[in-house]
């Protein structure tokens, strides 16, 4: 998959723990370094997961569901449920284009346990292909156990890794580590006070980006074509419905809440357009087409360094998926330059130590290779705001923080704060459904009404926005 690399933050995170996992190399950038008890307990986790899941190991739990020639019962760890419940959203929105089934295919194909890349004969990849399995039918859950009637290949290679970065992220808030960026090799999970610059390497070109997303207490993962690629047009992103490697999509970059709803979106976008996945997921993402074509959503808070603006695409609803298209063109002798100065300049994640496999730039570097703004002429000024709004006769609060720039809200987080557990359902809610509404906008039209049920948190929402347009305006 291409990179998705921190490439710059106000504050550096100093300390880097590397290791090498499910294949590929990971980081955790901190401030402190861990200590060694909390890095063993993250490596055992990791191996743990890799044990349960990997079909590439013999001694997995996939392994055994493959191996039951006549089906059984194998039971999962408790994680499982909540990865197989995603699978469960994303064969739904996707209309059973992302399955994890998908595995006998992947092998057939030549992605198997052996990495052998060859592909077995077409009439054997097609034997039996009316019937191929299905997640919803072939599959049965009793709480974390499967019960299959025939042997099946599990792969959750779709969201599996964005799930384990996810999980890694909870172990290091359990241990009290809230600044930090895990990067499992392209799915990154940040948190902290302030965003860090993620650099979108060009899935045919590692020594370039396309684009810039700008990250705050949330994930990005990226998909692509390129590098897990053998043989004649042959890779590991598949349509399920038809046992066949996609084309037409060739990267993809995700940003939602958590990593393995990034990371599983990532992958349905190469089979799913964005608005119907928007009927079930809120997310913000960045596609890349094989005939140089670049779709960028609208609440996507980072830019992509591509010229030609071509029209623009409105989704059906209202989470945030209307997208600007933009089309590649040629990169000028100083704009390659430019990139190349920031592949040049590589660390990860604002680590101290050099790290080569990642990518760091300054502002100003940037900004060469991306298409000139105009100044902020709003009356507001460009920043981070957090304010509390409080409401009701009790009163309940609530704590937003947002970026702004150049008046316009670029990401916006909703801290509930009630303790009685039926308004702080209604605050979770109205937190959860709030950024599709107000991302995107200027913070000058913004007002919140009854939302997600709830009618008394609009009113502490506005609140805490009149509060930053005070602090935000020029002049002040």
């Amino acid at each position: 998959m291409p990179s998705a690399s921190a490439i710059n933050r106000s504050e550096p995170l100093s300390s880097c723990f590397r290791f090498d996992a499910l294949g590929t190399q990971w980081e955790i950038a901190t401030g402190e370094p861990l200590d060694d008890a909390l890095r063993q307990l993250i490596l055992k986790r990791i191996n743990d997961f890799d044990r349960t899941y990997s079909r590439f190991r013999d001694d997995s739990l996939v392994t055994r569901v493959a191996a039951a020639r006549e089906g059984g019962r194998v039971l999962f760890p408790d994680d499982s449920s909540a990865l197989f419940e995603l699978y469960d959203r994303l064969y739904t929105a996707t209309a059973g284009a992302v399955d994890p089934l998908v595995g006998r295919r992947l092998e057939l194909l030549g992605y198997d346990r052996s990495y052998s890349l060859t592909p077995a004969a077409a009439t054997v990849r097609e034997t039996g292909s009316p019937a191929r399995p299905k997640w919803p039918s072939d599959v049965i859950r009793d709480g974390t156990t499967v019960i299959t009637n025939a042997p099946l290949v599990i792969d959750v290679g779709a969201a599996g890794k964005g799930y384990l970065v996810e999980l890694v992220s909870e172990m290091l808030r359990a241990a009290g580590v809230t600044d930090y960026v895990v990067d499992g090799s392209g799915d990154l999970r940040h948190s902290g006070q302030s965003p860090i610059r993620v650099g979108l390497e060009h899935p045919f070109d590692p020594t370039l980006v396309i684009g810039v997303s700008n990250l705050w207490d949330a994930a990005l993962c990226a998909s692509a074509v390129n590098r897990r690629a053998w043989a004649d047009g042959l890779h590991h992103v598949l349509d399920a419905r038809t046992g066949n490697p996609v084309h037409h999509v060739v990267a993809t970059w995700v940003v939602a809440d958590d990593a393995a709803t990034a990371d599983g979106l990532a992958t349905a976008l190469f089979v799913t357009a964005p608005e119907k996945l928007a009927e079930m997921f809120s997310f913000a993402y960045v596609q890349m087409f094989a005939d140089g074509r670049a779709e960028v959503s609208e609440n996507f808070d980072g830019c992509v360094f591509f010229e030609e603006r071509f029209g623009e695409q409105s989704s059906s609803d209202d989470r945030g998926t209307a997208a600007n298209r933009h089309r590649a063109a040629p990169a000028s002798d100083s704009v390659r330059a430019a990139v190349a100065a920031i592949a040049a300049a590589a660390v990860m994640a604002g680590c101290a130590s050099g790290a080569t496999d990642t990518t760091q730039a300054s502002t100003t570097a940037a900004g060469e290779t991306a298409p000139r703004l105009a100044g902020n002429r709003s009356p507001y000024r460009d920043g981070v705001y957090t304010a509390t709004g409080q409401y009701g006769g009790l009163p309940s609060s609530i704590t937003v923080r947002l970026t702004l720039k150049n008046g316009v809200i670029r990401a916006v987080k909703v801290t509930p704060r009630a303790t009685d557990p039926t308004s702080l359902a209604l605050q979770r809610r109205f937190a959860a459904a709030v950024p599709a509404v107000v991302v995107g906008k200027p913070i000058a039209k913004v007002h919140v009404g009854r939302l997600a049920g709830s009618s008394g948190t609009p009113d502490g929402f506005n609140r805490a926005i009149e509060q930053i347009k005070s602090r935000a305006r020029k002049g002040r």
